[in-house]
């Protein structure tokens, strides 16, 4: 089998970058620079909540609005720009609910905040700023009546995480993921 010098040129050349890139001990900056303050790297300091949001537990970017949601273990709910600026700010009734994270239904725009220890997932219209819909979530799974567990000393007190999934083939649109 005969090599074209033009093509074993172009694969020694390959082969010499690969291995350069592979052996080389030195770390490669990331592309694209992390903007805020992530494990204390200098460079990248900067704190977009410019409302003092207490106890902040979930986030959300709405793709239909452009800004973030994030939730409070104080029951509220904040939508904010993407740069920190304000836009509202709600107390969700009856207020006092930990709030513990939010996902977003990205062809309604439907917010969907979790109550930890409460057991419930709240559909929430952001521009109505009303609760549409509430969903109890059982506990019990294959049996195990505490399945998910409730632990109100601790920090574990029932759903820790939600997030959506998009299924136009699914009757309400998507799938709901959830953390314990």
């Amino acid at each position: 089998m005969k090599i074209r010098p033009f093509l074993m040129s172009a694969l020694l050349l390959a082969v010499f970058f690969f291995s350069y890139n592979s052996c080389t001990p030195e770390k490669r900056s990331p592309t694209i620079a992390f903007p805020y303050l992530w494990l204390d790297e200098p460079g990248f300091g900067g704190d977009i909540d410019q409302q003092g949001i207490v106890e902040p537990s979930g986030i959300c970017f709405h793709p239909l609005r452009k800004t973030l949601f994030v939730v409070s273990d104080e029951g509220e709910l904040f939508e904010i720009e993407t740069d920190g600026t304000p836009v509202s700010n709600v107390v969700i009734p009856p207020g006092g609910l930990d709030l513990e994270d939010v996902t977003v239904h990205p062809k309604t725009g439907l917010l969907y905040l979790v109550v930890e220890g409460d057991d419930v997932v709240l559909e929430y219209d952001p521009d109505k700023k009303e609760v549409m819909r509430m969903f109890p979530v059982n506990r019990e799974y294959e049996g195990d009546p505490n399945f998910l567990q409730k632990q109100v000393e601790e920090f574990d007190n029932g759903i820790e995480s939600i997030a959506f999934v998009l299924d136009e083939d699914h009757p309400e649109g998507g799938t709901f993921y959830m953390g314990n």
